[in-house]
């Protein structure tokens, strides 16, 4: 019999978290479940900690893969990796860093199988070091242009979802590789678009650690990592307007699409050889500046300003004042 859900961790120098996720996998209600946790050749000892642990659920081996990559490829790679070792019914991602749930498999998977639905989502916790704050998923109505909803909706993660595996092999859809930021965004935007039915569980079932200052949000916060993460943002925008092509004008996304387009190079208004690359690039997305609800009033004015060419010159100066009044 396959596994009812087969669950895929990506793994990378998590040591100080991997015991705790680990743990909370091993004892979730469902049974016949499969664990594939991907070391991406880490250069901590969490694979030892991981094997450590599986040892003590001796009954649940035959279900529990490590796969030890010999060279780092990177977390769209790992997790590419894992789905093609998937054999359950539903496929469900969970990060090394975060944990869930006791009940969290069982609810999403009771619901999928009740409504024979192709993706299930649940609310989450997010983890702060001295609170946390319960973050409520996108719950879509029927009748409802659940794409365009999503597209809307904030939080593109797959860690508060459960898909039926078959959309991932009918569609062909993985992970965009070599390009290591908003891969998750990148992956679930083709799911919600190549699925017909959707589902919702009301309770925040994942742990979302926002303490771990190794993480891509946390990166986010380092100004030497911006433009890194901004190129992969745009070029995860571009591979998704190339995936939905006809779809965008049908469904009305091109609005959203543009949103998100001007956010993610937003960042390179602040590196004058990037300027050129900015005009060019979509520039579609233009008409939507004044409206865009991602972007702040002062991205919007920069991103007018670079529209212009005899004044982009004055941008230098714009963000060199802007840094001497928030000191």
């Amino acid at each position: 019999m396959p596994p009812h859900v087969s669950v895929i961790i990506p793994v990378y120098n998590a040591a100080p978290y991997i015991k705790t996720c680990a743990y909370s996998l091993l004892g979730q209600s469902l049974d016949n479940v499969e664990l594939i946790f991907v070391d991406d050749a880490s250069t901590d000892d969490s694979v030892n900690i991981l094997r450590e642990v599986i040892a003590q659920y001796g009954y649940k081996q035959k279900k529990i893969k490590v796969l030890c990559l010999p060279d780092n490829v990177g977390s769209a790679s790992a997790r590419n990796i894992g789905l093609c070792e998937a054999t359950g019914r539903y496929v469900y991602f969970c990060d090394a860093d975060d944990w869930v749930e006791p009940v969290l498999l069982e609810r999403l998977f009771l619901k999928l199988e009740k409504t024979q639905a192709d993706i299930c989502w649940c609310d989450f916790f997010m983890e702060y070091e001295k609170e946390t704050e319960t973050c409520e998923s996108l719950h879509p109505s029927e009748g409802e242009n659940v794409l365009l909803s999503y597209l809307k909706y904030g939080w593109n993660v797959l860690w508060n979802m459960m898909v039926r595996r078959s959309i991932y092999e009918n569609n062909r859809i993985r992970f965009y590789e070599r390009i290591n930021y908003g891969e998750d965004y990148g992956l679930t935007v083709r799911l919600v678009a190549c699925s017909t039915k959707f589902a919702y569980v009301p309770q925040a079932l994942y742990h979302y650690n926002r303490t771990n200052q190794n993480s891509l949000v946390s990166q986010s916060r380092n100004s030497e990592k911006r433009l890194k993460m901004a190129d992969g943002y745009v070029r995860i925008n571009m591979r998704i307007i190339e995936f939905l092509g006809n779809r965008i004008r049908e469904n009305g996304l091109e609005e959203v699409l543009s949103w998100r387009m001007l956010a993610a190079k937003r960042e390179w208004i602040r590196h004058k050889e990037r300027w050129i690359q900015y005009y060019n690039t979509c520039p579609f997305a233009n008409k939507y500046i004044d409206m865009n609800p991602l972007c702040s009033r002062f991205d919007k004015f920069c991103q007018r300003v670079i529209l212009i060419p005899f004044l982009r010159n004055i941008l230098p100066c714009v963000f060199a004042l802007k840094r001497l009044t928030e000191k």
